[in-house]
Order: structure tokens, then sequence, then C-alpha cells
């Protein structure tokens, strides 16, 4: 592992994170985005994201929900579907 590797990795790792709810509805997935991903990055990691986004035609939200998705699936990773009653 290379260090900007390792330095963006430690980066990620201290970022204060909530993480998309949504609710899945039969054999559908039905996302309801209500929450949001703050993330403090260096300027580098910020113009790395963008730039790999702008190649993909996705915006900076869409590549990262995609590469979160990816990893977990990769790595055996899931969460129930979580719902909000409402209030």
């Amino acid at each position: 592992m290379h260090h900007a590797d390792r330095s963006a990795g430690a980066e990620l790792a201290r970022a204060c994170v909530t993480l998309s709810s949504q609710r899945f509805q039969g054999g559908d997935r039905m996302a309801q985005k209500t929450e949001t991903l703050n993330l403090r990055v260096s300027p580098e990691l910020k113009e790395l994201v963008r730039v790999a986004a702008a190649r993909e035609h996705r915006t900076v939200a869409n590549l990262i929900e995609v590469l979160v998705r990816d990893h977990c699936s990769r790595h055996g990773v899931a969460v129930k579907a979580v719902t909000k009653l409402p209030k």
C-alpha cells in the first residue's frame, strides 16, 4: 500500500459519517435518501473524487455510493434496511 493510499484511508477513517438510510419494499430497491453524509478530506482527495466522478459521468455523491456498495459487496458487509417511523 502506498503512503498516499494510507493517508487517504486514514482521512476517511477520521471522517464524521452518517450513512444514507434506505427503505426496501418487496424485492425492489426503493431508496428514500433522507440522511446526509459529511466528510472532511484534503483538497487533493476532494479533487481525486471530483475527477473520478466526472470521468464516469456521475455526481460525486453517486460515485461515493457506488464505491461503498461495491466495497461492501466484495467484503460481505451488509446491514438491514432502516425504516423510520412517521413522527
